[in-house]
Order: C-alpha cells, then sequence, then structure tokens
C-alpha cells in the first residue's frame, strides 16, 4: 500500500463523494478512476459455474429493477445514495430475485443483482427516468420517472 499527499480541496471532494462510515478514500477513489470495487478475497472456487445465455448469466432481467428502483426513490423522497436505493430494491424483490442473482461478481466486489440495478439505471439516465446531473453516489428521480411510475401503478402502458 502506497502513501499519498492531498491538498484541502482534493480531500474535501473526497469526503463529498464518500458514503460515511462505509467508503473509504481508496474506495472513492476506485470510484472517480473507473477500477472495481475491493471485495473478499475468494478462497474456493465457486462449485457449479452459473449458466449464461448469450454471454450473459441468465439471472433476474435488467428492466424488472426499473420499477423497484423509482418506487425506492420515491419513498426515500426522490434522491438518495447507492446503497440507500439498492438496498431498498432488494426489499422489494426479495422474493422475485433468482438464486443466481444472489451470487457474488467473479470479482467478489458486489451481489449480481446489485450489478444489474446499476446497469438499469444507466439506462434509467439515458431516456431521462433519473437525473445524468446528480452528484456521484446519489440517485435521484425526475419528473418523467414520476410520470413512468405512476402510469404503472395505475395500470397504463409504459
Amino acid at each position: 500500500m502506497r502513501s499519498i499527499e492531498v491538498d484541502e480541496a482534493v480531500w474535501a471532494e473526497l469526503q463529498r463523494r464518500a458514503e460515511p462510515l462505509v467508503d473509504t478514500v481508496n474506495d472513492v477513489m476506485r470510484q472517480v478512476l473507473g477500477l472495481p470495487r475491493e471485495g473478499p478475497v475468494q478462497m474456493s472456487a465457486p462449485s457449479a459455474a452459473p449458466k449464461r445465455r448469450n454471454g450473459r448469466v441468465n439471472g433476474t432481467p435488467e428492466i424488472a429493477f426499473r420499477l423497484p428502483i423509482l418506487e425506492v426513490l420515491v419513498g426515500l423522497g426522490g434522491r438518495a445514495r447507492r446503497a440507500q436505493v439498492l438496498d431498498g430494491v432488494g426489499e422489494l424483490m426479495r422474493g422475485t430475485l433468482k438464486p443466481v442473482d444472489l451470487d457474488l461478481l467473479d470479482s467478489g466486489a458486489d451481489k449480481r443483482w446489485r450489478n444489474y440495478a446499476s446497469f438499469q439505471r444507466k439506462h434509467m439516465i439515458e431516456v431521462g427516468l433519473l437525473s445524468a446531473s446528480s452528484p456521484n453516489g446519489i440517485w435521484e428521480i425526475t419528473d418523467a420517472g414520476r410520470e413512468y411510475l405512476a402510469r404503472a401503478q395505475d395500470g397504463k402502458s409504459v
């Protein structure tokens, strides 16, 4: 492990991007640099490889996370940290997630379903359901996202 010195402005920005009592400076730096989050070291190989479809594990489709993400965000006041949103989504989808969704990624950084939900977030930003201008680590619903959710809850086509 190496040590580095940073000025006060850089330190303040690192603190702003960190989730208190969860993220280390290294976690934030990895996030800023686009590196995977370090996870627990896997000491033994999994007993059976997950089944793949077209090169992708056959888990819950990413689109299935769209409405739960919107519901959780509304319940949290419209914006929240990634971990809060994903924890809420996990609760909402507890009975619907497939066993493979609960596996750790090969990197050991996170559970597969959390990764799928994070990818769905990217798609939701692209279609305007979530804000693209939220601070790093914050997920925020847009007016279009609220309308989408309301239509879905009314049983209308989305």
